[in-house]
């Protein structure tokens, strides 16, 4: 599956784009995560075990109301789910979690 950034929804606004140079291995997605930010393996290990659930589900490209159904929970419980993971690993948007997701050292 193909992510790609909807300009109409507000986390897009905020998340700024890599230069070339410092474009990961996964393409067009890396130009939306923070180059100074790395995720370290300490660091995504402070996410528990359904927020790590969660934040893979994410990094597929589904939104929180088929995160919601797809592990039985409200969408509210998903919203908070996902709010405790952009604190933990310092993103302030989808994009940014996600790329730092992909790209943590494991």
């Amino acid at each position: 599956m193909t992510l790609a950034p909807n300009p109409d929804n507000a986390s897009y606004a905020r998340c700024q784009p890599l230069t070339p140079e410092a474009r990961g291995p996964i393409g067009d997605l890396t130009d939306f995560a923070v180059p100074e930010a790395g995720l370290r393996v300490e660091d995504a290990a402070r996410l528990s075990k359904r927020e790590a659930e969660v934040m893979d589900l994410i990094a597929t490209g589904q939104s929180n109301g088929e995160i919601a159904q797809r592990l039985f929970l409200s969408e509210k419980t998903v919203k908070n789910h996902v709010n405790r993971i952009y604190a933990k690993l310092g993103a302030d948007c989808r994009m940014t979690a996600i790329g730092l997701w992909l790209n943590r050292d494991t």
